[in-house]
């Protein structure tokens, strides 16, 4: 579902070829599209292209993190990536991720989940996509998409609230 621009593709050769001594690691700069070709308005930077040495573990088993030690630069161009064509496909990703969340954050310790937790979890995923990633730019997208994303944290804690119900029983 993520496809190279031409300028991206450019880049990454220039990076391999250069064989710089002062960068590490490079992060491209993905553009978002949900429901076919509607772009989303904020552009993430994430690491993937890396000096073999460099890199030391990856944290986390959905959305991986790379750990990593030296400097990082940008690379031009842009990663596009198609995500979210429709509520069946993205109801269906919640309920496979959701039971690999609750798992890592009760494997973790989590705390005990309380009532407020669920709204201040929910309020953090709305504000994050509509206000911070500028989700009200994208007209009718970004409110589905902002309301999606806060049901999906939800559905993640409940799933962890169940898990702690279950094993007290």
């Amino acid at each position: 579902d993520e496809r190279v621009s031409e300028d991206l593709k450019k880049s990454i050769e220039k990076a391999i070829e250069s064989k710089s001594q002062d960068i590490s690691v490079y992060k491209v700069q993905r553009k978002n599209y949900y429901f076919g070709n509607n772009e989303w308005p904020y552009i993430e930077k994430m690491e993937r292209l890396f000096k073999l040495d460099v890199l030391k573990e990856w944290k986390g088993k959905l959305h991986e993190s790379p750990v990593y030690v030296g400097k990082a630069d940008i690379l031009d161009g842009f990663l596009f990536h198609f995500t979210h064509r429709n509520l069946s496909q993205m109801l269906r990703k919640t309920i496979e991720w959701s039971d690999i969340e609750a798992v890592t954050r009760y494997n973790g310790g989590h705390p005990k989940m309380k009532s407020w937790r669920f709204f201040r979890v929910m309020f953090t995923a709305f504000f994050n996509s509509y206000v911070r990633q500028k989700g009200f730019k994208a007209g009718v997208v970004g409110v589905v998409e902002s309301i999606y994303q806060s049901f999906s944290i939800f559905i993640t804690y409940a799933k962890l609230w169940e898990l702690q119900t279950k094993k007290k029983n």
